[in-house]
């Protein structure tokens, strides 16, 4: 999901509220509850084993995509310059 939304994903994000730019779902009707089950058994797993999500989740869109905070920083000096 990462791969597929970048900066746009969040684990809290329900499956079904992703949405392609035309606001048609990014997932079939199918494709939802194993996404679902997937995503709770990444918390499930998170929590047993005394990781946080939220962490891991930005440390790998931070390696695949570079510092957002740094990304931010760069896009506002090349608008205000």
């Amino acid at each position: 999901m990462i791969d597929k939304f970048g900066w746009g994903f969040h684990p809290d994000t329900l499956d079904s509220d992703y949405i392609d730019y035309n606001g048609n779902q990014s997932y079939t009707i199918d494709e939802i509850p194993l996404l679902e089950r997937l995503t709770d058994e990444s918390f499930d797993y998170c929590e047993s084993n005394n990781f946080v999500i939220y962490e891991i989740s930005m440390a790998i869109l931070n390696e695949k995509l570079g510092d957002i905070f740094e990304e931010l920083h760069k896009a506002y000096s090349e608008s205000n310059a």
